[in-house]
C-alpha cells in the first residue's frame, strides 16, 4: 500500500507529536520540520502531499513561508494547511489569498481532520464512524501538557515509546523556561549597563562643554601664528619677483645702449654677458595635491570598479526573480568591500523588467515561445512594480541587516522602475516580427542596475 505523506513544520515538539499521532491513525506517513528554513530545505528533495504549516516559528513566519511555497512552480501544487492558533479573520483572509487551502485551529479533533483529509483525497477512511462522544476531550496542542485520550488504545510497546517522547518533551520545556528567565536576567542587566552607560556619555558632554572655550581659545591664537606665516610667505615671494623684474629691466636698457654703440663688427651686436634678451621669469606652479583630496580621488576610483564589476553581470533571465538569488549574491559581495574602504553614502539599486513573449504550458505556467513563432500569436507579459511581486525575502533581509549594521556607512535602497527606462525599444508587432528577436531586446531590458553615490560627491 502506497501511503501518503504529510509534513509538519512548527517549532513546537509538542504540537508535532500531536498531529503526527492523529496523522499516522490516518494512516499516513509524517515528516516534521521546526523551523521554515529546514522545511524549504526539506521541499528541495522531497515532495508529501499535504503541508501543515504553523503561523508563529524563530526566523520566517507561516505567511512568509507559503508565499515562497506557492511562488516556487515545483512546490505551488502541494496543498497548504495553516495550523495555528491564529483566529483573526484578517489573517485567515491573507492566508487564504496567499495559497492556504483552509486554516485549522491548534484545538483540532481527529473528525475535523478526517473531514480536510477526506476533502483532499488523502484518506481512505472515508466510511468509517469517526465521530467523537461529546464528552470526549480534544487534543489541544497550545497547552504543556497532552490529555489522556492520547495514549488510550495503543498497544503496550507505543505506549512506552510516547512516555518516553512525552518526558523528553517535559524536559525541553523546562529548559525553554530557564533559558527564558536567563533571558530575563540578561536584558534587565543590560539595562543597568545602558543606564550606566548613559550616565557616563552625559559625564563626558559636560567635560567637553567645559573644554570648548579652552579649545576656542588655543584655536584663535594657532590661527594668529598661521596668518603671520603666510603673510611672510607672501611678502617674500614679492620681494624676488620684484627684484627679478627690475633685474630685467637694467639688462634690457644695457643692451639698447651697447646696439646704438658704432662698432666694427655690426654683425655680431653687443649682449650683456651672460644675460639674452629671451631670459623670462619661469612660471610658478605648484603640483601639490592635498591627502583629502588624494584619499577622495582614489575612493572614487575604487567605486567606479566596484560599480563595473557588479553591474556586469545584472542581466536576470525569465523565470527567476528579478530581485532574487543574482542580485543577492551580488550584494553579499558588495557589501563587506565598501564597508573594508569607508564607503560613505548610499548604494541605489535600479530593477528594471522586461516584456516577454510567452505561451502557457499543460501546467498552466508561462514559459518563452518559440524562437520562430510570430509574435503577434503569442502572449505579451506584463510587469509589476510591487517590490513583494519582485523581490525574494532573502534579498529584503540582506538589505535591512545592512542598513541597520554599525559596520556600514551607508545605505541600500531598491527602485523597482518597471519597464519605463528601456536600454533598446521593442520592435514593431507585425506578423514577421518573431518571438525570438522581441525576447531578446526583452532579455537587454531586464536588468538591476547598481548605482554607488558616495556622500562626498559634488
Amino acid at each position: 500500500m502506497n501511503l501518503k505523506k504529510a509534513l509538519i513544520v512548527d517549532d513546537s515538539r509538542l504540537a508535532q507529536f500531536v498531529l503526527k499521532k492523529m496523522l499516522v491513525e490516518q494512516d499516513m506517513e509524517v515528516d516534521t520540520s521546526e523551523s521554515a528554513e529546514e522545511a524549504l530545505g526539506y521541499l528541495s528533495k522531497y515532495k508529501p502531499d499535504v503541508i501543515f504549516l504553523d503561523h508563529t516559528m524563530p526566523g520566517m513566519n507561516g505567511l512568509e513561508v507559503l508565499k515562497v511555497i506557492k511562488d516556487n512552480p515545483d512546490t505551488a501544487p502541494i496543498p497548504v494547511m495553516m495550523y495555528t492558533s491564529q483566529e483573526d479573520s484578517t489573517y485567515m483572509s491573507k492566508a487564504r489569498e496567499l495559497g492556504a487551502i483552509e486554516v485549522l485551529p491548534k484545538q483540532l479533533s481527529p473528525t475535523e481532520l478526517q473531514q480536510v483529509l477526506t476533502k483532499l483525497k488523502l484518506s481512505d477512511n472515508i466510511g468509517e464512524d469517526i465521530t467523537v462522544a461529546a464528552n470526549e476531550p480534544v487534543a489541544d496542542i497550545s497547552d504543556s501538557t497532552v490529555s489522556e485520550p492520547l495514549t488510550e488504545d495503543l498497544p503496550a510497546g507505543t505506549l512506552t515509546k510516547n512516555k518516553e517522547e512525552l518526558e523528553k518533551l517535559v524536559h525541553d520545556a523546562e529548559a525553554a523556561l530557564n533559558h527564558e528567565a536567563v533571558q530575563q536576567r540578561l536584558q534587565h542587566k543590560i539595562e543597568q549597563q545602558k543606564d550606566a552607560f548613559e550616565q557616563e556619555i552625559s559625564a563626558l558632554h559636560e567635560k567637553m562643554d567645559a573644554l570648548i572655550p579652552a579649545a576656542e581659545s588655543s584655536s584663535n591664537r594657532q590661527n594668529f601664528w598661521n596668518n603671520v606665516f603666510w603673510a611672510a610667505i607672501y611678502c617674500v615671494t614679492v620681494v624676488v619677483f620684484a627684484a627679478i623684474y627690475f633685474q630685467q629691466k637694467t639688462d634690457i636698457q644695457q643692451l639698447s645702449v651697447a646696439q646704438k654703440r658704432p662698432t666694427q663688427e655690426t654683425s655680431q651686436p653687443a649682449t650683456p654677458p651672460n644675460r639674452t634678451i629671451e631670459q623670462t621669469v619661469p612660471p610658478v606652479t605648484s603640483n601639490i595635491i592635498s591627502p583629502q583630496a588624494q584619499g577622495n580621488n582614489n575612493q572614487q576610483v575604487a567605486l567606479s570598479s566596484l560599480e563595473n564589476s557588479i553591474n556586469s553581470n545584472n542581466q536576470i533571465p525569465f523565470g527567476e526573480l528579478l530581485l532574487g538569488e543574482t542580485i543577492q549574491a551580488n550584494l553579499n559581495e558588495l557589501i563587506p568591500r565598501l564597508q573594508n574602504i569607508n564607503f560613505s553614502g548610499r548604494v541605489n539599486v535600479q530593477a528594471h523588467d522586461g516584456t516577454f513573449c510567452v505561451n502557457t504550458n499543460n501546467s498552466g505556467q508561462f514559459e518563452l515561445a518559440a524562437d520562430d513563432a510570430p509574435v503577434s500569436q503569442c502572449q505579451i507579459t506584463e510587469s509589476s512594480s510591487r517590490l513583494a511581486d519582485i523581490a525574494s525575502i532573502g534579498l529584503l533581509q540582506l538589505v535591512t541587516a545592512s542598513n541597520q549594521s554599525p559596520d556600514s556607512n551607508f545605505i541600500i535602497t531598491i527602485n523597482p522602475l518597471g519597464i519605463n527606462s528601456p536600454l533598446e525599444n521593442y520592435p514593431e508587432i507585425t506578423d514577421k516580427t518573431t518571438a525570438g528577436e522581441w525576447n531578446t531586446i526583452a532579455l537587454k531590458n531586464r536588468r538591476v542596475e547598481t548605482k554607488l553615490i558616495s556622500s562626498n560627491s559634488p
